[in-house]
């Protein structure tokens, strides 16, 4: 994970921490000599929540994405009670000695929203989430096939060839900051809710971001880097929800509503399309942004779970893991 995120590959760090802290629970239960797969289940959770919890500085809404992930469409309210007594205690850690901060800040808003901010809201979850989750699963099934040229040995230096090709093009095209499509692309999303101007106003440059971190995420994922793609989809979500606020302005030739709303519902929804943790991308967005933005959050969490709810393209990681985690259950 060193290796591939730190020399500027693009994703996420919640898929490796995920099967360190999974790993490093199951090595608890084994220490303690616990006997039952459930103790070593629970365990297992545990680890994933307070790894996320730490990552996404939000206990509550790792505890959630842990359970989410491994039962999918099921809640069992026992695991999720030591979910998010690791989860709280990994955050009471890490904010005690180490001062944390969340990955996004927000600014302020208001509780009060208007039926046009709702119903821009769901046109983001229409026309941005759901398509996302769609180009997210091509680019990923395209990418394979380039990588696949190569040798099993080789596809790591094809796919980091690609992720290069994709940056450099771009930064020699439009100028674009490599920091826009490479690594996990908390930059971006940092600009965006500070209100950030230039480039970043104009929503033809957003789509840019949107399809080269498409790219780049899909090289380092199918060449075998040790990256997820939790992250990398919600800041796709979030600048295609800029992009959607910047078009409409250019279209109606008035400022647009307010691109912060947009950006926190994009984050929201592209989780959920593309990873399918609707609950814990609510509680994401009440934890790090606030109870203010959380609904016109629900409301495009809702839609959009309805939407694609077969199109997570996370499901192929979550079997792989399923399956690399069957052995252990049985030993």
């Amino acid at each position: 994970t060193l290796l591939t995120l730190g020399s500027g590959a693009s994703g996420g760090l919640e898929g490796p921490v995920v099967l360190v802290g999974e790993s490093l629970g199951a090595g608890v239960a084994r220490l303690t000599r616990a006997r039952s797969e459930h103790t070593l289940r629970t365990c297992q959770l545990a680890g994933i929540a307070a790894a996320v919890g730490t990552l996404l500085n939000a206990p509550f809404a790792a505890a959630l994405f842990a359970l989410e992930v491994v039962y999918g469409n099921r809640i069992v309210y026992r695991k999720l009670a030591y979910c998010l007594l690791a989860g709280i205690i990994a955050y009471a850690l890490n904010n005690r000695f180490l001062g944390f901060k969340p990955i996004f800040v927000a600014p302020p808003h208001a509780h009060t929203y208007t039926l046009g901010e709702y119903g821009l809201t769901a046109l983001v979850a229409v026309a941005v989430s759901a398509p996302i989750a769609l180009l997210f699963g091509l680019s990923m099934q395209h990418t394979r096939k380039v990588v696949e040229r190569a040798s099993p040995l080789l596809r790591g230096a094809m796919g980091a060839l690609c992720t290069v090709g994709v940056a450099g093009g771009l930064y020699y095209g439009v100028g674009m900051d490599f920091r826009h499509v490479l690594g996990m692309g908390e930059y971006t999303i940092a600009q965006l809710l500070t209100g950030a101007a230039g480039t970043l106003s104009l929503w033809w440059y957003l789509l840019l971001i949107v399809g080269g971190k498409l790219l780049t995420t899909s090289f380092t994922v199918q060449s075998g880097g040790s990256a997820g793609m939790l992250i990398p989809s919600m800041v796709l979500g979030g600048v295609s929800g800029a992009a959607t606020a910047q078009l409409l302005a250019s279209l109606t030739g008035t400022g647009p509503a307010d691109v912060t709303v947009f950006v926190v519902v994009g984050i929201a929804s592209a989780l959920v399309a593309v990873v399918g943790v609707p609950l814990a991308a609510i509680a994401l967005v009440l934890e790090v942004f606030g109870s203010a933005y959380g609904p016109p959050a629900v409301l495009a969490c809702c839609v959009t779970y309805v939407l694609t709810l077969r199109m997570s393209v996370y499901n192929e990681q979550r079997r792989v893991r399923a399956v690399a985690a069957e052995p252990v259950a049985e030993t």
